[in-house]
């Protein structure tokens, strides 16, 4: 036998392709073959008994045959994984059974193979047969698809296979197929492939006694025919009897002479594709004229949406850097060549991830970003790569990795258009626009109301058609704007001030949207601003060398920097001030949101009138309108009665366009409830019912589509227009966007000031600013100016032109006009006092309380995936312990009915605690994310966001206590009296309590929930074991009793145990009684009870604190 074996083993039988997780089926039969050979496939049968266990009386027969199977299942395990890929060898290199390797192949690739049906009947449905091509080779293409088919057990007739491979037949087999349809008489598949095989041999062997008597068939032929079209051609030139006999009968062979139909030689008429009759298309006709005509057609007319398969590109492109996940600047000059020769300039690069139509994603790497390019291209080279590969046929390109489908493109305007998401979604936007209108309001209407310098980039792109000059007012446009009464200017008997702020302000003689003057408002013109029910006083803000710096990181510090301080803010002056929309920008680093933060009192110290951070989060379970009746409940002055503080919700909801939302639930973010657009806008109405002053936004827009931001920017608008001073941070606005703010304070990385002053009307002060400098050049007609600002005073950039922005801003003009404002602004008017508020929060901490709670009961009522689901499992647990451990409390004849009791408590207090505090950890994770934003914003202190928390789950949890112990008490057979059940319920009930609070104190004390459950996990192993039914009290060592008086369980088994049978005077089968056996033997005394009630309660209270002093102390935010 083993000599056959290494026979067989030498041979090229076992030399088979390594499966890598393709065409499982081919090779699982390779496999079943070389193991049949060797006479071990018998090792895969799943019926196959089991070897028995050796003995020591076996007959050296049973010896040997254990022998041989053991040897066997070796052989074939190792062929397996011998056959098997490297990534599939060290992922079943552990599996000692080759039969759980051979099934879990088959468990995993034949379902993979089973998805693939679809794909297969599709692409066997599209197959077609080309004349470039030996017809043979194609045929055996079609069966090998039928084959797969076959494997899928779909079963295709043979007469069936016959039809479709003289219906896919090529045109120019069209003669050949109308003999073969008409005919009477069956073909099986051998017979149709002879044949096809002998007729194409004929066609073959006739082409070639046609070329070699100069046939004149050449399909490239251009000329350009003078006739007329239809049956009567009068042209008499070439003509001549055509019934007389000719010296040279071989003109008759070939196609000589132009088509009847088309005017173009190279084919006969009845052969032509321009026929009225034709309902075939000639696939291979070339027609140069044609190729004339859609090298024009295919120009392409400005920016063309979607994605491109070019297997002639080296790299990806894209001109649109909207797209790009990570993105980073391009280092130097660099450069890519067009198929024009032309060259164009890559401004970076980064990673795009392309989403196909079937769902699967394809992540694009080192992805050049090139605004001059026209179409966004994929690299056919680079995408093969990875092992996706393309198959174009018939003009559809199908793209999989291993077998498996990935997406697809079509034949597009000479090139191959991959059919993406964004595809659709940005077709069926342009097809709307196709009209041949030429009316600008209707224009106007259709595209949202976009401004007249949008359409007019638009109109520039070619996009749409439309004159520009004749613009009328939009009676919707002119509704939506909300109008404000300007402020009154101050008299001052200082003419330079005037002098400077009337220059600040109307700089080259164009107003400022706010029209703003700087001085003091009386309460009549507060009143007025936008009539809301709550008056505020307008402020200002000024700041003059602003410098803030933290300790230098180790990281900086280990690549050789030598300071001991980093200097995020360096010597930063600005001010904003009321009804002025201030835009603070900068690149990434420039220190935008510490400034923020310094001028909020986050850094430092200070009252928060009003923040918004980037991170909208909310609780989830509450509506968008109590949301806010939340916020204005605690942030109002306690003089607001409960009246008017509703009516100014209503205002504030109608200011920020949430009306329509009153009702939806929060949810969470990226997972269900509102939208990241409708977020923002909760955000700035949150803020707002506070009634603020001044308000911070950390980049309102981020992460928003085109519509979503100007509607949070209109909402942004509205405020300001309140008379509201109003700062936002914004990374890269859009020109839109860019054109709603009213000022600038432009900051470079490290933390320098280089613009602080009005944008203008279409950015025009700012751009006469920057292009005023030596050396910069103009901006580009329809360039967003913040993009070209933001590259024109990059780090790199100021490098290559030499210029130091921030020298240039210190020694212009505008400085020294904005240091003149903010010392004005500096000095307070006659008669003004300064700002002062009485205590940290507007509510007292009894309010506070009150509002937490209330907002945490209506968070667990709407919550049932926590609430009902742990009754539903409390209720579950009780019934199948009941059934378990059924009237175990009424037997006490023996220990071990003791110990069958004491397991019944024991198995609850560990199944529903430990229960109870995993769950909760996921809510108060939840919840302390909130809550640090709430406490940021100034609404409340942690000790009352901590009570609501904790006060919240008290009747939770009675409930629960109270199911459970009915259950369990009646089916368990504990004896029925007041005192004893009374005992029960009180002590699972601060049980279940102190559980739930510890889970909450290890989220407080964690950084997250997944720290916090590893923590908690520790200690319930070590609770577990010294609970005292594992190991009773009395035989735990004496350097380990400590944790058994520290053990929480403990001190709960003691409670149970003791009220349960620490007063019992019957006797066991011993002679002992029941008590002086719980006294004994667990060191269970029945006069400590009210000592033990007390620690069980005071075991509660303590975590319950160390929650709340945690969530007071610890600040887990990464900023």
């Amino acid at each position: 036998m083993e000599g056959e074996t290494i026979k067989i083993m030498n041979q090229d039988l076992v030399r088979l392709d390594r499966f890598d997780g393709s065409n499982f089926t081919r090779w699982q039969d390779k496999v079943r073959f070389l193991l049949t050979a060797l006479k071990i496939f018998y090792i895969l049968d799943p019926t196959l008994a089991p070897l028995p266990e050796p003995k020591e009386n076996d007959t050296p027969q049973v010896v040997a045959a254990r022998k041989k199977r053991e040897e066997d299942e070796l052989i074939c395990r190792g062929h397996i994984l011998n056959a098997l890929s490297d990534r599939l060898y060290d992922l079943y290199t552990n599996t000692n059974s080759a039969r759980e390797i051979w099934e879990a192949l088959e468990n995993k690739y034949k379902a993979e193979e089973e998805g693939t049906k679809k794909f297969l009947i599709s692409q066997y449905i599209d197959f077609k047969f080309f004349d470039e091509k030996p017809l043979l080779p194609q045929i055996h293409e079609l069966q090998v698809i039928v084959n797969k088919l076959k494997v899928l057990k779909i079963e295709l007739p043979e007469a069936f296979q016959v039809g479709a491979i003289v219906a896919k037949l090529p045109s120019s087999w069209k003669g050949y197929r109308k003999r073969i349809l008409h005919k009477s008489e069956d073909y099986s598949l051998e017979e149709i492939q002879k044949h096809l095989r002998i007729k194409e041999e004929s066609r073959s062997r006739d082409k070639m006694v046609e070329e070699s008597n100069g046939g004149t068939n050449k399909a490239n032929a251009i000329s350009k025919a003078n006739h007329t079209r239809g049956k009567n051609n009068n042209n008499k030139k070439n003509s001549g009897n055509y019934m007389s006999p000719k010296k040279n009968q071989e003109q008759f062979k070939g196609k000589k002479g132009p088509c009847f139909v088309c005017g173009k030689p190279g084919h006969y008429a009845r052969e032509c594709r321009f026929r009225k009759d034709q309902k075939g298309v000639v696939v291979n006709a070339i027609d140069e004229e044609i190729i004339a005509t859609l090298s024009d057609v295919c120009v392409v007319q400005g920016k063309v949406q979607g994605w491109w398969y070019d297997t002639c590109a080296t790299v990806h492109v894209t001109y649109d850097k909207s797209l790009f996940k990570t993105f980073e600047d391009a280092k130097g000059d660099q450069e890519v060549q067009m198929g024009n020769e032309g060259k164009s300039k890559v401004l970076g690069k980064g990673t795009i991830e392309v989403v196909f139509t079937s769902g699967k994603k394809v992540t694009l790497k080192n992805v050049l970003y090139v605004p001059d390019m026209k179409k966004n291209l994929v690299s056919g080279d680079l995408l093969g790569k990875p092992g996706i590969k393309a198959v174009f046929e018939s003009g559809k390109l199908i793209l999989t990795k291993s077998g498996n489908f990935v997406g697809k493109g079509y034949s597009c305007d000479g090139m191959i258009k991959l059919s993406t998401n964004d595809n659709i979604n940005k077709m069926t936007s342009t097809s709307a626009y196709m009209c041949d209108s030429n009316s600008l309001i209707l224009w106007h209407n259709r595209l949202a109301h976009v401004g007249l310098s949008t359409i007019k980039r638009i109109v520039k792109c070619g996009l749409i058609a439309c004159d520009t000059k004749k613009f009328e007012k939009c009676e919707i446009c002119i509704k939506s704007k909300m109008i404000k009464k300007p402020f009154h200017s101050v008299e001052r008997s200082s003419n330079l001030l005037d002098l400077i702020h009337s220059d600040l302000c109307e700089l080259n003689g164009m107003l400022t949207r706010g029209r703003n003057r700087v001085g003091s408002i009386t309460e009549a013109d507060q009143r007025r601003k936008r009539g809301m029910v709550l008056p505020f006083e307008p402020l200002s803000i000024s700041f003059d060398e602003i410098r803030y710096a933290v300790d230098m990181p180790q990281e900086m510090k280990a690549q050789g920097v030598t300071e001991d301080r980093l200097e995020l803010l360096k010597g930063v002056s600005g001010s904003f001030r009321p009804g002025i929309l201030t835009a603070l920008m900068g690149v990434t680093g420039a220190g935008k949101t510490t400034l923020m933060d310094v001028l909020a009192g986050r850094k430092t110290s200070g009252y928060i009138e009003g923040i918004i951070k980037q991170t909208d989060i909310h609780s989830p379970h509450v509506t968008v309108y109590e949301s806010l009746i939340y916020s204005a409940w605690l942030r109002l002055p306690s003089e607001v009665d409960s009246a008017t503080r509703k009516m100014f919700i209503e205002e504030v909801m109608e200011l920020v366009e949430l009306n329509s939302l009153r009702e939806a639930l929060v949810g969470l973010p990226s997972e269900n409830g509102l939208s990241t657009e409708q977020r923002k806008r909760l955000t700035i109405a949150v803020e707002l019912v506070a009634n603020p002053s001044i308000i911070f936004m950390d980049e309102p827009t981020s992460g928003l589509d085109a519509r979503a931001a100007a509607i949070v920017m209109r909402t942004v608008r509205n405020t300001v227009d309140t008379g509201r001073t109003v700062v936002c941070t914004i990374h890269q606005p859009s020109i839109d966007i860019f054109d709603a703010f009213d000022e600038l304070l432009l900051l470079k990385r490290g933390g320098e000031e280089i613009y602080t002053g009005p944008i203008g009307h279409h950015s025009s002060h700012l751009i006469k600013y920057f292009e005023g400098i030596n050396g910069i050049s103009k901006i580009k007609d329809g360039y967003n100016p913040s993009t070209w600002m933001l590259e024109l005073t990059s780090a790199a950039q100021e490098a290559a032109l030499g210029v130091n922005f921030t020298e240039e801003y210190k020694n212009s003009e505008l400085y020294r006009r904005n240091k003149a404002l903010i010392k004005e602004l500096s000095s307070p008017p006659p008669g003004s006092k300064d700002l002062y508020f009485s205590t940290q929060y507007s509510q007292s901490f009894f309010t506070q309380c009150l509002a937490c709670l209330w907002k945490q009961h209506w968070s667990y009522w709407r919550n049932p995936a926590y609430t009902a689901v742990r009754l539903f499992f409390t209720t579950f647990i009780a019934l199948m312990f009941g059934t378990i451990f059924w009237d175990s409390g009424s037997k006490r004849k023996r220990q071990q009915d003791l110990f069958n009791a004491m397991g019944s408590m024991y198995v609850s207090v560990i199944f529903i605690g430990i229960q109870n505090a995993f769950s909760v950890q996921a809510v108060v994770a939840i919840e302390r994310t909130v809550f640090y934003r709430e406490r940021a914003a100034g609404m409340y202190s942690a000790f009352p966001y901590a009570f609501g928390q904790v006060m919240i789950e008290l009747p939770h949890i009675f409930i629960q206590t109270i199911i459970f112990g009915l259950i369990v008490y009646a089916m368990v057979g504990f004896e029925w009296t007041v005192t004893k059940f009374f005992w029960y319920l009180f002590f699972m009930y601060f049980t279940f309590l102190y559980f739930t609070f510890y889970g909450m104190m290890a989220v407080a004390i964690t950084p997250n929930q997944h720290i916090s459950g590893i923590v908690s996990s520790a200690f319930y192993g070590l609770w577990n074991l010294f609970s005292g039914f594992i190991i009773p009290h009395t035989r735990i060592p004496v350097w380990w009793k400590w944790y058994f008086w520290s053990c929480p369980v403990s001190w709960t088994l003691y409670g149970l145990v003791v009220t349960q049978f620490g007063d019992i005077k019957e006797r066991l089968e011993s002679g002992e009684r029941v008590e002086d056996f719980v006294r004994s033997y667990f060191g269970y005394r029945n006069d400590f009870v009210g000592v033990v009630a007390g620690i069980v309660v005071g075991i509660t209270v303590l975590f319950g604190f160390i929650f709340a002093y945690s969530i007071r102390a610890f600040n887990f935010q990464k900023r």
